[in-house]
């Protein structure tokens, strides 16, 4: 979950199916519930307070400041590293299917 977060606080939008009720009450996030396969619910995002993990991330900012940031190649790779895992993922239960 935390790598879903990571890569959704960059801009790209999650979709995740889960049956665990835990993750769907933990989660301040939106929650679309599909039930019989018709929309059952549609929660939108719960608005929480920042400002202290806006603090935290400004004292990480300063500590990584000398330290080598992500650049848009370190994303692209992450990018491809997620891609080829799926694809994987795929080739593994296609096999273990025949």
């Amino acid at each position: 979950l935390d790598l879903l977060k990571s890569i959704n606080k960059k801009g790209t939008t999650i979709f995740m199916a889960t049956h665990n009720d835990r993750i769907i009450e933990k989660t301040t996030d939106r929650v679309i519930a599909i039930e019989h396969g018709k929309l059952a619910h549609d929660r939108k995002a719960i608005k929480k307070d920042h400002s202290n993990e806006e603090k935290v991330e400004k004292k990480e900012a300063k500590e990584e400041d000398g330290s080598r940031k992500h650049s848009k190649e370190d994303d692209k790779k992450m990018d491809e590293k997620i891609k080829l895992e799926a694809l994987a993922s795929k080739e593994v239960k296609e096999e273990k299917g025949k």
